[in-house]
């Protein structure tokens, strides 16, 4: 068993509704509610060795009131942006576009896997998939 210290911070777009941001580890809910502002989350979690979790990070209760078109093209939004992601005080946010299969995208209503970028526009869950010991992950994914 490790311990593992999480520092996540996220930042909101938007000109109507506050977008909602759930951020979990697995079925443990770290955070639940509307992003206003810079925010960062700081916690520790206990993590079972020999064991693959996930973090997600989902947005959802964005209707289509929360997004402006004209002529085609989107001029007003409600966005979350993951600015930054670390795990045992190590920064691994300039990894989150190089593998879909451990860091991706899914937005509600579809099981396709997108390429996990700093942006989430659409209700649906970003992931990051590690394992334990963490930091032989971190070896092997660097």
């Amino acid at each position: 068993m490790e311990k593992i210290k999480f520092k996540l911070e996220v930042e909101s777009e938007y000109f109507n509704n506050a977008p909602n941001l759930r951020i979990s580890l697995d079925d443990d809910v770290l955070f639940d509610q509307p992003i206003t502002k810079n925010t960062v989350i700081e916690t520790d979690r206990a993590v079972k060795d020999d064991s693959t979790y996930k973090i997600n990070f989902t947005l959802h209760d964005k209707s289509k009131y929360d997004t402006i078109l004209e002529d085609g093209k989107i001029v007003k939004d409600t966005l979350i942006k993951i600015k930054s992601v670390e795990l045992d005080d190590v920064n691994i946010t300039h990894l989150l576009s190089i593998d879909k299969n451990k860091f991706y995208y899914t937005h509600d209503g579809s099981d396709e896997k997108h390429t996990f970028y700093d942006t989430m526009g659409v209700n649906g869950t970003s992931t990051i998939e590690f394992t334990t010991p963490f930091y032989v992950w971190l070896l092997e994914t660097l």
